[in-house]
């Protein structure tokens, strides 16, 4: 997958289910691996890890974090953040990567 593909399909994790401070939680909003096939909310670099796989997560984490200019979680954790912002954040990286 390229970095473009990992942060679009992290676009899709997120606005399905989106969580702050965990990468991923299960339905019953219980802290899990974003890899765990129960996770189903995720944050932005939880969506990256579980949408890359054994792809390589780097570029896309770097994309995100260069739009943002500063750290994706603690972007994501900030008080009144709002799920549709992580997603459009997730798609305009995409939209800055090859």
């Amino acid at each position: 997958m390229t970095p473009r593909e990992i942060l679009l399909r992290a676009a899709e994790l997120v606005e399905r289910g989106w969580c702050q401070e965990a990468y991923a939680r299960d339905a019953k909003g219980r802290e899990v691996a974003s890899s765990d096939p129960v996770a189903c909310c995720y944050c932005p670099v939880g969506a990256i890890r579980a949408a890359a796989g054994i792809y390589g997560k780097s570029e896309a984490l770097k994309a995100l974090r260069d739009l943002l200019d500063r750290s994706a979680v603690a972007w994501n954790d900030a008080p009144g953040r709002m799920q549709a912002e992580v997603v459009e954040a997730l798609r305009r990286a995409a939209e800055g990567v090859e």
